[in-house]
């Protein structure tokens, strides 16, 4: 007799588990050693409890198992595991069996051999102190994707910028902080459980697409652990929204990170207003500029109340949009060119309305470019300017 599970819940989680899922090194008999990317399955008497690693992040999900009553634990191919549960009916019974796990549908069962050794390390974060925070998990993800986008990928001269930072503020505010060096997105808001953000962290950038897609399915509000090597998040179990007990860990970023406030200037010299018609010429001028063989440059130039932006690549063309702000506030004569693909497109368009802050350089250095999105409260992104030679 087995334990039967909805088909596209568990295939859910385990679609989940999966992207936290490591390689580790196999040892079959008379083979050469095998890398595989590994799951864990473990029956407890009440739940089935699916865990993966890749050591640097891990996932635990506990999953009412109705009329399971012995314990057994497995390590199975993730890929494997998959497959045989996605080519499933509605309904899937898991068999324990003596060489595996049996995955059992309507119209016949597999039977996925255990993986021997203890390779997956045991995920064991549940029992830290864990202070739930006003975000629903859907929202914490949306914060963290707000700013990832500017996060350093790699870089290896300055570690500390891969990664997401998330800071407590003054006067019961959080902020998310992403930068590479080049621009900084920032989302800061309020909050009334000032106390689950007392610990600011930074969250790895590699880790971040795994964790923000589980959070984004989650439902219910979000706790946060935050301990010497690691930062925990958790959720409950909904029943009635097919939600599980759980939670997501990654190894903290060295705490190096620089302070944001002091990169952000206090004024701009020049301020304007646009609505949608930024976003359609910086898309235009991108036409042109990405053909070039070095930056894909974009002018933004303000004289006499108008914006143009322009593109030129010698060998391929030029583009010049006139576009009307809705309003100008400071200096006029204004000119600056930018690398246009980090200019975050996709949100400026969504918004809308953006405001554009501009400053001149001073003592050779140019100022950055300030973005903000009057429907996003909270939220900044500074750009560098190129410079001209």
């Amino acid at each position: 007799m087995g334990i039967k599970f909805a088909k596209d819940p568990l295939l859910a989680a385990l679609k989940t588990a999966a992207a936290f899922a490591g390689k580790f090194m196999v040892e079959k008999e008379g083979l050469p050693l095998e890398q595989m990317t590994l799951m864990r399955l473990m029956f407890n008497g009440a739940s089935l409890i699916i865990e993966a690693t890749n050591l640097e992040m891990g996932i635990h999900m506990e999953i009412p198992a109705p009329g399971s009553s012995e314990t057994r634990s497995y390590q199975l191919p993730a890929k494997t595991l998959l497959d045989a549960v996605s080519a499933s009916g509605d309904e899937i019974e898991l068999v324990h069996e003596k060489a595996g796990l049996g995955v059992k549908t309507q119209t016949g069962k597999s039977t996925i051999k255990n993986v021997g050794g203890e390779l997956i390390p045991l995920i064991d974060c549940g029992a830290a102190a864990t202070t739930t925070t006003h975000f629903t998990c859907a929202e914490m993800a949306k914060a963290i994707n707000m700013v990832a986008f500017a996060a350093a990928k790699e870089d290896e001269a300055r570690p500390y910028l891969s990664g997401v930072r998330i800071m407590p503020e003054h006067g019961g505010s959080v902020s998310f902080v992403a930068a590479d060096g080049v621009r900084m997105a920032v989302y800061t808001t309020r909050t009334t459980t000032p106390e689950a953000f007392s610990t600011a962290f930074t969250l790895p950038i590699a880790s971040v697409p795994a964790i923000a897609n589980c959070l984004a399915i989650q439902h219910g509000n979000v706790a946060l652990t935050v301990i010497s090597n690691r930062a925990i998040f958790h959720w409950n179990w909904d029943e009635n929204e097919n939600n599980f007990n759980g939670y997501v860990f990654a190894l903290r970023q060295a705490d190096n990170f620089p302070d944001w406030h002091a990169l952000v200037p206090r004024t701009c010299k020049t301020k304007l207003t646009f609505d949608g018609a930024l976003a359609a010429a910086l898309k235009t001028a991108r036409v042109i500029a990405r053909e070039s063989d070095e930056l894909p440059k974009v002018t933004l130039k303000i004289n006499d109340l108008k914006a143009v932006v322009e593109s030129e690549v010698a060998e391929v063309g030029a583009t010049s949009t006139e576009v009307t702000p809705i309003s100008v506030e400071g200096m006029n004569g204004v000119e600056v060119s930018f690398n246009v693909n980090l200019v975050p497109l996709a949100q400026i368009g969504a918004s809308g309305t953006v405001i554009v802050g501009l400053n001149p350089p001073q003592e050779g250095a140019p100022g950055p470019i300030i973005w903000k999105l009057p429907s996003v409260e909270g939220w900044q992104y500074l750009l560098m300017p190129l410079r001209s030679f």
